[in-house]
């Protein structure tokens, strides 16, 4: 089962892989259910192909349950019902009688500022996740109390250092733009290398938005650059917009994204490398498996002082070096794209140019907007139902 195109499928099996095991569920997720009623008896996650860690091979598995489904189908049946009772349970009933107010944003606002990491921006720890959602709700406190006597400067503060660190390090691809899915590490350095629709249409608004807060120029670079990805790699012909860029490339996770000092010396003249070295970290030690993701290490201010340049020209510097480094970059093998275009997240890509196009003033992204917005009606509205994905010409 796709989980993107059956959400729903995914939730009713990752809520009962949680009931069984006692612990979260996550993907891959593997199920086994007793032919008669689909309902399922047991579960994990990963199970790898020869056993190791504590984990049985899939194989062994499989021996496994076969035998156990054979030999007590009573508690197999027992304990499907058992589930199913707990299910009809999941969903609370309807509220009556109850009366709107704000207090469920404010306490959402204080648990959100409780979690943020305040040195490195983000939601917890590590592996750290964008969760672009909460980063929102804490914009809109902020811009419902900008006129206030006391506005929730806080709230816009903690938004913009998550945005800052994020931009700064390596889940932001700091040659071609765009976000990939989450940090492996608390500070934003090395990333799970996918990148995702779902991910950077929700970052693209934000990052617009938080340019029109602050008029900070990297949250605007940052906007300008993740809508140039989006439009250069993500958006199909039809008008719509592609889910995925895997993480791997000829079977190595991020092998398309990172370099060597060696290789970058060789591409550079000697003023671009001096200063791309100190701007990306490449004259301190290796940070992916003997090789450099490209993170911000050092501002152009404190390169400028340190080279004796102007600012500027370290800018224009790092420029000319970016666009050497991404066209070669460009020649690589690139990690697969999955092409399948799903309703939800095409509108997530919507909502994004839409928001970006009026603060960036980009007339070419509202037109995108309208495009993605043309292919859903056209395609995906099939007899007055709008369907979920659209993928090698075929609607589901």
């Amino acid at each position: 089962v796709d989980r993107e195109e059956r959400p729903d499928i995914d939730r009713i099996y990752q809520t009962a892989h949680q009931l069984l095991t006692q612990r979260p569920g996550g993907w891959p997720l593997t199920m086994f259910i007793d032919p008669a009623d689909q309902r399922p008896f047991f579960g994990g996650t990963y199970f790898p192909n020869e056993a190791r860690h504590g984990l049985p091979s899939f194989q062994e598995l499989m021996t496994r349950i076969a035998e156990f489904y054979t030999e007590r189908k009573p508690e197999v049946k027992s304990q499907g019902e058992q589930l199913a009772g707990i299910f009809s349970r999941l969903e609370p009933e309807p509220a009556t009688g109850v009366t709107l107010a704000n207090s469920p944003l404010l306490l959402a606002r204080e648990k959100i500022a409780e979690s943020i990491d305040r040195e490195y921006g983000g939601i917890g720890t590590a592996p750290k996740f964008p969760h672009p959602t909460m980063l929102e709700r804490l914009l809109r406190d902020w811009r419902a109390t900008a006129h206030a006597e006391k506005p929730d400067v806080e709230a816009l503060f903690l938004v913009s250092l998550t945005l800052a660190r994020m931009a700064e390090g390596g889940i932001y691809d700091q040659l071609g733009g765009g976000f990939c899915r989450y940090s492996v590490d608390q500070f934003w350095q090395i990333p799970h290398f996918e990148k995702m629709l779902y991910d950077n249409g929700p970052l693209l608004a934000l990052y617009a938005e938080a340019s029109l807060a602050t008029n900070e120029a990297l949250f605007i670079r940052t906007a300008n650059e993740t809508a140039d990805w989006m439009l250069a790699d993500m958006h199909a012909p039809n008008g719509g917009f592609y889910s995925t860029r895997d993480a791997d490339s000829e079977g190595h996770e991020g092998k398309f994204y990172v370099w060597t000092p060696d290789e970058v010396r060789g591409l550079l003249s000697e003023d671009e490398y001096k200063v791309i070295e100190r701007y990306f970290g490449l004259n301190v030690d290796a940070n992916f498996e003997g090789a450099w993701h490209l993170t911000i290490h050092a501002t152009t201010k404190s390169i400028a002082d340190e080279l004796d340049k102007t600012e500027a020209d370290v800018v224009a510097l790092i420029n000319k070096a970016r666009k050497t480094l991404f066209d070669v970059r460009a020649k690589r093998v690139a990690p697969g794209r999955d092409e399948k275009q799903l309703t939800s997240w095409n509108a997530l890509a919507i909502k994004a140019f839409a928001i970006a196009g009026r603060a960036l003033e980009r007339p070419d992204l509202i037109d995108a907007a309208h495009k993605a917005v043309d292919f859903i009606a056209s395609t995906l509205m099939v007899d007055g139902r709008l369907m979920a994905s659209f993928k090698d010409d075929q609607v589901k």
